[in-house]
């Protein structure tokens, strides 16, 4: 027995669905109940839109409080504060010289008698401190304050926004 001979599966796999067409009468019923949901809906949003017509301040405490939440629960505003914080504390380290490097070295050493009796074995050690030109130093430290107040303005427009 072939599997063109296999009853199983049928031709159209997954079989059609059968529904019964909506006659008019079902369609203007649904259409009805649509607009009627509707309806209902703008009802309910219409005093709401009628109190929320701008009133003025009458307390800015309560304003200020509004404001301090909307910048605590904003992630790009919290992001901008980060990115100031970060150009905060890389103004201490801009002005401060190169860390010294410690050098240890070796060479020439034997490796079929290993051992530091020969003469040809050398050995280092050697502290290396990079002195920067004049001003070079005072200079990094203004760029550093310099990228913090482009980073607070950064934030403040964010903030405005």
């Amino acid at each position: 027995m072939f599997f063109h001979d296999c009853p199983w599966p049928p031709r159209s796999w997954p079989p059609p669905l059968r529904r019964r067409p909506l006659g008019l009468r079902a369609h203007a019923r649904h259409a009805w109940a649509v607009i009627a949901t509707l309806c209902a809906g703008a009802l309910e949003l219409l005093p709401a839109a009628v109190s929320a017509q701008p009133q003025p301040a009458r307390d800015s405490a309560s304003l200020e409080a509004l404001i301090a939440v909307a910048t605590a629960s904003n992630p790009t505003l919290r992001a901008a504060q980060f990115r100031v914080d970060a150009m905060r504390a890389r103004v201490g380290p801009a002005g401060l010289r190169p860390d010294p490097m410690l050098m240890v070295g070796l060479r020439d050493f034997p490796l079929s008698r290993p051992g530091f009796y020969d003469n040809f074995t050398m050995k280092m050690v050697g502290i290396r401190q990079t002195i920067p030109s004049p001003g070079k130093l005072g200079l990094d430290r203004r760029i550093a304050s310099r990228d913090v107040d482009a980073s607070a303005a950064a934030l403040r427009v964010t903030m405005l926004d």
